[in-house]
């Protein structure tokens, strides 16, 4: 039997929890292990986090520093896959878990899948017989195989707190040889709420340098891997 652990990370973004959680538990009949990464705590989240295991480091880690927390878990306890969804997404159809896994197992170089309702550029999206890949990641619900993670040696890069870290890691596990399925569109609802977000809560600084972190990284690897190649 497969061992799967979720992680629902909460920051604040979803005042229907509840009905989140109820989409997750009713849509599958695949056992899984069940975390809550608390990233704020407040009247919505605060009997959640009484009645069911969860982190919470008294601060907001930002969704990649509570999902590499997660990460810890599935690599601690052995999972095989590990599932992370935002407070900002609902499953619409039964055996979601059962459609992830599918994925995986078309491409065992499959390290990472996520979902067509969260791919921003459609022309990121690559069409093949035996289903969609994308070239950049998204990740508000995305899946990845825990072999994969221990083989890279990470899953987010800690140094991106809120924007950004997605690209970083598909380009990550890209470079590694492995690939990024895509389940095509209807599975859940996205409420992609980015920019009204960034001008509500003042997050626009914060997307700038987590994005010019994202350059000035690929920037440097780059440079690095032209130089040993004598370039």
């Amino acid at each position: 039997m497969k061992r799967i652990l979720v992680g629902l990370i909460y920051g604040g973004r979803s005042d229907d929890l509840p009905a989140i959680i109820k989409g997750m538990t009713i849509n599958t009949e695949i056992d899984h292990s069940l975390v809550f990464g608390i990233n704020k705590i407040d009247n919505v989240v605060l009997e959640i986090a009484k009645n069911n295991f969860h982190l919470y480091d008294g601060l907001n880690l930002g969704h990649f520093g509570m999902a590499n927390r997660i990460m810890d878990v599935a690599l601690a306890g052995k999972f095989q896959y590990f599932i992370d969804i935002n407070d900002d997404v609902l499953i619409l159809k039964k055996d979601w878990i059962a459609r992830i896994i599918e994925e995986f197992e078309k491409d065992e170089k499959t390290a990472l899948v996520t979902f067509e309702d969260c791919v921003v550029n459609p022309n990121d999206l690559i069409r093949k017989e035996n289903g969609l890949y994308s070239k950049e990641f998204a990740s508000a619900i995305f899946a990845a195989k825990v072999s994969a993670v221990a083989d890279v040696g990470q899953l987010f890069d800690s140094r991106f707190f809120w924007y950004s870290g997605d690209s970083d890691m598909g380009w990550t596990f890209g470079k590694a040889g492995y690939n990024i399925r895509v389940i095509e569109k209807g599975w859940i609802s996205h409420n992609f709420r980015c920019g009204r977000d960034l001008n509500l809560i003042g997050l626009k600084e914060l997307a700038d340098s987590d994005s010019m972190r994202l350059g000035k990284k690929w920037d440097e690897i780059k440079f690095l891997e032209e130089r040993k190649n004598g370039a």
